[in-house]
């Protein structure tokens, strides 16, 4: 199926599956100079980051790349996608988590993991604390600044 959504779309939809399963979930979370698209407390009270892309991956790598100075979990969520192997071998040297979007012809996504992130060292504890306030900021604020 042609992908018929754009990725603040797929956020949005992302979003609102998080919420449905029962996660604290925040959209567009500022982080130093940019921000990141979803940013949710798994059930071991981690703060995860997602970065959703509809093409690009390697884009969306360099995103999610950043985010690890935040935080320790960090997915990339790509719509649609074909993943190789070269794809995977990627995020796997940095330790970033990858999942595919499935879009349904009703409309309806679910989210296939392809590739579970590892834990990393090059999270930094100012930044962290930056994500984490501004996360929960964003949760309490319903998003506004």
């Amino acid at each position: 199926m042609n992908n018929i959504f754009s990725e603040k779309i797929l956020v949005s939809k992302v979003y609102n599956l998080l919420k449905r399963r029962g996660y604290a979930v925040a959209k567009e979370v500022p982080f130093v100079s940019r921000s990141i698209d979803l940013v949710y407390r798994n059930r071991n009270s981690e703060i995860v980051a997602i970065e959703i892309k509809i093409k690009k991956w390697d884009t969306a790598l360099k995103q999610a790349r950043y985010c690890l100075l935040g935080t320790s979990k960090v997915y990339v969520y790509l719509s649609n996608a074909t993943v190789t192997e070269e794809i995977k071998e990627s995020f796997r040297r940095i330790g970033l988590g990858l999942a595919v979007i499935n879009i349904g012809t009703n409309g309806k996504i679910s989210i296939s993991c392809v590739l579970e992130p590892t834990n990393h060292s090059i999270e930094w504890m100012p930044f962290r604390n930056r994500l984490t306030n501004s996360f929960f900021h964003r949760l309490h604020t319903g998003g506004k600044l």
